[in-house]
């Protein structure tokens, strides 16, 4: 609960976090999704004129940006976001995942980044990182990191890319350990 009178951070932060909810619910909404992603966006805006400090603020914007496919507005709020806090991991892996997603090449560094930052990182947050590396034709780089989910993260099954040649070199590492790859 907000309180009655809430200072800058707090009404940004609250702000920020309804930005999420309404880019959220219009993944799950067809028929509401352009209303639903523009109220993200305009909460997001409103978040980052509240407290243009907001770490936050700047991560729900960044978020907007990206669900619109406005990627160089997208990376630019992301930068600002990761300016003010460089040392969350998890939040760097999702810009790398939304930047590999548009073909920017600085997405592998970030997911390398963020698993360098945290090599506990959930595996989910890693995958970004094996389908980039898959889609480039770097099968060997993609099925050590399926090799490090599966021997330290104990992952127990592997979903690879439809009919794709490249995931087929994780197929036998998943095996090896007793867990399937599925594609």
């Amino acid at each position: 609960r907000l309180p009655a009178a809430p200072d800058g951070e707090a009404l940004s932060d609250f702000l920020a976090a309804r930005s999420f909810m309404a880019l959220d619910a219009s993944r799950d909404d067809p028929a509401h999704n352009t209303e639903l992603r523009a109220r993200g966006a305009a909460l997001a805006r409103e978040a980052v004129r509240v407290d243009p400090f907001s770490g936050a603020a700047h991560y729900a914007l960044a978020f907007a940006f990206y669900f619109e496919g406005r990627c160089d507005l997208g990376k630019a709020s992301a930068m600002r976001s990761m300016e003010m806090n460089p040392y969350n991991a998890e939040k760097i892996a999702v810009f790398g995942a939304f930047m590999a997603q548009c073909d920017d090449p600085d997405g592998e560094r970030f997911l390398q980044d963020a698993i360098q930052l945290d090599p506990n990182l959930p595996p989910h947050m890693q995958a970004p990182l094996i389908i980039l590396l898959i889609r480039q034709g770097r099968a060997e780089e993609a099925a050590s990191v399926v090799t490090k989910l599966i021997t330290s993260d104990n992952v127990i099954g592997i979903i690879g890319e439809k009919s794709s040649n490249q995931s087929l070199a994780a197929a036998p590492i998943a095996q090896s350990d007793g867990g399937p790859m599925i594609s």
